[in-house]
């Protein structure tokens, strides 16, 4: 995987491609920053937490913008596309919960304002309550996936003490995932894909979507466990 790297290794960054050729993304960044973040987790070594920092200092520098967005395309110096712009609340969500788990890891406070990032995510739902697949533009589809990112950053912010808007709750979130998207004729299976009206557009079951519930899932049940491990009183408080 390192010599992998290497060869795809930019001045700021990595290339996508082993041409070094095209546009330059966050979303592949956003994977290498979680898998380096658990090499570091897993071995202590101080070379992948060099290559977390590096992709999260993109984050901070170039994919996250002022009013909590995040952006996912740009040019090959970095700047911003303008044209072809695209924003993915689903993603905004999912690098909460890589976030918070790098600073679980490495015992430092990135700086990131992740309750901003929710809330500008939050905001972009359709009227079902669901993330669409992109908010620039606007999407008229939601997959399954953005709503897992969404329930796993909502129990992230809730165990950080943050104050959730009405109805961003954990519970909330997975009644609605499960309303829209796990209550299906196979067990254990999903849909993946309904237009922001609600209409089912695919009830094909990608692989891909598998990881995305299965974490959120587990994070609930821990969570779950970890309020009835309280004592009663502070579960009243809760």
């Amino acid at each position: 995987a390192e010599a992998m790297l290497a060869r795809l290794k930019a001045p700021k960054g990595w290339h996508e491609c082993g041409t070094g050729a095209g546009i330059r993304r966050q979303n592949p960044h956003m994977h290498l920053f979680e898998c380096a973040t658990a090499l570091y987790d897993a071995t202590g070594e101080p070379r992948f937490k060099a290559i977390a920092d590096e992709c999260l200092d993109l984050f901070r520098t170039v994919f996250l913008q002022p009013d909590g967005s995040v952006f996912e395309r740009f040019e090959p110096d970095w700047q911003p596309r303008v044209a072809d712009q695209v924003v993915e609340p689903g993603h905004m969500t999912e690098w909460i919960f890589l976030i918070d788990a790098y600073e679980e890891v490495t015992r430092q406070d990135t700086g990131v304002d992740l309750a901003r990032i929710f809330d500008t995510a939050w905001a972009a739902r359709d009227g079902s309550g669901a993330l669409p697949d992109h908010s620039v533009p606007r999407a008229t589809t939601r997959r399954c996936w953005p709503q897992t990112e969404l329930l796993k950053a909502s129990i992230v912010l809730e165990r950080r003490g943050h104050a959730l808007p009405g109805g961003a709750d954990p519970e909330s979130i997975l009644a609605m995932l499960r309303r829209d998207y796990l209550d299906v004729p196979v067990t254990g299976g999903w849909y993946d894909k309904r237009t922001t009206d609600g209409d089912l557009v695919s009830d094909m079951m990608p692989a891909s979507t598998f990881y995305h519930i299965l974490v959120a899932v587990r994070m609930f049940l821990e969570r779950e466990e970890a309020l009835a491990a309280e004592p009663p009183a502070l579960r009243t408080q809760a």
